[in-house]
């Protein structure tokens, strides 16, 4: 898959680190801890009008762990260009371009698992929670109805779809050396009927790293 290609090199990266400085870094350095994270990568949506688009997206994160559990905070935006669709209230369907994604994130995050290898320490992932999201711009193109009345209901409806809150369901990876972990994640996100990225589930797949930036309390 192409997203394994692309988190490979920061595989390899975070090994080489510890290589470099495995003298100084602990290798459990995770339980009760602050992570401050940079990601990149694709969303996947589809609208009235559009299906299956694959658009790039970058974003920061911040991660508050436990023992085997977080909790996730995240901001992200994805660049995109395309259109979806709006009813009137006489059903008629009016084209809108609809610009950039920008999302805000807080999950409930479990690492139920610790994998020890040579080069890192592996922790598989999961998390739920919910996305607040907000188109960046949503404008209708032309045709819009005569009646005053219409044009105002067309613009009322055209605010209320333009940013929707979602539950959501993150899978991921994260493997670790030191202070210095990569991850890999995918995320699923149900349609909202009233949001105008209502074509389908949209879905998410991200690689990053975070750095472990200090602990969150006493450890004993």
């Amino acid at each position: 898959m192409a997203i394994v290609r692309r988190v490979a090199p920061v595989l390899a990266l975070v090994a080489m680190t510890s290589q470099a400085g495995s003298a100084q870094l602990p290798r459990h350095d995770f339980k009760d801890s602050w992570f401050w994270g940079v990601k990149g990568g694709v969303i996947s949506f589809s609208t009235a009008t559009v299906d299956n688009k694959v658009k790039p997206l970058v974003g920061g994160e911040w991660l508050l762990t436990r023992t085997q559990g977080a909790l996730y905070l995240a901001v992200d935006q994805a660049m995109f260009d395309e259109t979806s669709s709006l009813l009137d209230t006489a059903e008629t369907s009016h084209t809108v371009t609809i610009r950039d994604l920008r999302r805000l994130t807080a999950a409930a995050m479990a690492f139920p698992w610790v994998l020890d290898a040579d080069i890192a320490t592996f922790r598989p992932y999961a998390g739920v929670g919910f996305a607040l999201n907000f188109l960046r711009t949503a404008e209708l193109t032309a045709g819009l109805p005569s009646d005053t009345a219409a044009r105002k209901d067309l613009r009322r409806r055209l605010e209320d779809q333009q940013d929707r809150a979602a539950p959501l369901l993150i899978l991921g990876l994260q493997a670790q050396v030191g202070k210095i972990a990569a991850f890999i994640q995918g995320t699923a996100m149900p349609a909202e009927t009233r949001f105008l990225l209502n074509g389908s589930p949209t879905f998410f797949a991200e690689v990053g790293l975070r750095v472990n930036a200090g602990r969150s309390r006493e450890i004993r």
